[in-house]
């Protein structure tokens, strides 16, 4: 996921992410947890903030994001004022299932050194 900001930004000190379905918390990133603060990288122009989920979110579900404020910070030190999801700042919804293109299983037989 990414996020766009209208200015150069960097990671705050301290405040959480939250990707939420409803009232149910399905991730939070914590900046004073390490593992949680080197997920996210920012791009070379420094307005464009992202970051890989790393766990299957649930299908057709509508997912809010939730960013503290104080979680990024402007060259001037200005702390982000920060969004709910109950604002519908950035709100998103995953697929409703998995789309398999193709299936490819291999039969079971036995191939010499330039057989196909």
């Amino acid at each position: 996921l990414s996020v766009t900001f209208d200015e150069e930004v960097e990671l705050g000190t301290a405040g959480t992410l939250q990707l939420m379905d409803g009232a149910t918390v399905l991730k939070t990133y914590d900046l004073s947890v390490t593992a949680d603060r080197a997920a996210f990288t920012l791009s070379t122009d420094g307005k464009t903030l992202s970051w890989t989920v790393g766990q299957d979110l649930p299908l057709n579900t509508n997912i809010a994001v939730n960013i503290s404020a104080g979680f990024v910070k402007d060259e001037a030190d200005n702390d982000f004022a920060g969004i709910t999801g109950a604002s519908g700042a950035w709100n998103f919804t995953t697929l409703n299932r998995i789309m398999v293109t193709s299936v490819a299983v291999p039969t079971n037989a036995t191939y010499r050194i330039g057989q196909e």
